[in-house]
């Protein structure tokens, strides 16, 4: 689908968890409704693995190679951030600070990895795993976040056949399994859906979407794409 949506500039923070509270659920009822921000969602979901596994020196050293590469890239910080600055109003400072070094890095870098990086750090209670093209060409993506009672799960599902019950079960790393949610499809191939489980987010092994008749529609994992 072309086309264009202003609001794709705060998927990245959300799946990050840089969004305060009222603009996450801002954000997630947008994504029940636009097709645009959806398809982000799956193609930044891998930011907080990534950003969780590289440091600030992975960049740094990248950057050394070529000093006029890093002078225009230093140069393009406070660019970015004057360009977004007639939005502070309805963007907090973390959105700019967000958008300007993902442009500086990914420039320093020359690859999408180097997005996972910036001196604002996101949530590191939050990831994102996506499953796409599952059983009948399901996409779907989960946002996890880490509670003190266990893990918050958002599941957005896409292209998903009507009339169906489902359940959302949670495998823990030391075996067993415990449900996080059921819900049933109507006429919509969309949906989005909020569970829970006791599981802290770093125990947790994998997700699946099941069918009533026990067939998986879906398993995420943090490898899962």
């Amino acid at each position: 689908m072309t086309g264009v949506c202003p609001e794709t500039r705060s998927v990245a923070p959300y799946v990050l968890g840089a969004l305060d509270p009222a603009e996450q659920a801002e954000m997630e009822w947008h994504l029940t409704s636009c097709e645009i921000c959806r398809q982000e969602l799956i193609e930044v979901a891998h930011l907080p693995g990534l950003m969780h596994r590289l440091s600030l020196e992975d960049v740094t050293q990248r950057t050394s190679v070529g000093n006029r590469q890093g002078s225009e890239v230093a140069s393009l910080l406070p660019e970015a951030t004057t360009v977004d600055a007639s939005a502070v109003h309805r963007r907090p400072r973390s959105h700019l600070l967000v958008l300007a070094m993902i442009i500086v890095l990914v420039l320093a870098t020359g690859g999408v990895a180097s997005a996972e990086l910036w001196t604002h750090q996101p949530s590191p209670g939050v990831l994102a795993w996506t499953s796409t093209d599952a059983v009948g060409g399901i996409d779907t993506v989960a946002r996890l976040a880490d509670r003190s009672w266990g893990t918050d799960i958002r599941l957005w599902m896409e292209d998903l056949p009507p009339g169906l019950t489902c359940r959302l079960i949670v495998y823990p790393r030391a075996g067993g399994a415990e449900p996080a949610g059921g819900w049933s499809t109507n006429y919509e191939a969309r949906l989005m859906i909020t569970g829970s489980t006791s599981i802290p987010l770093p125990q947790i092994d994998r997700i699946d979407v099941v069918r009533s008749d026990k067939t998986v529609l879906a398993t995420l994992t943090s490898t899962t794409r």
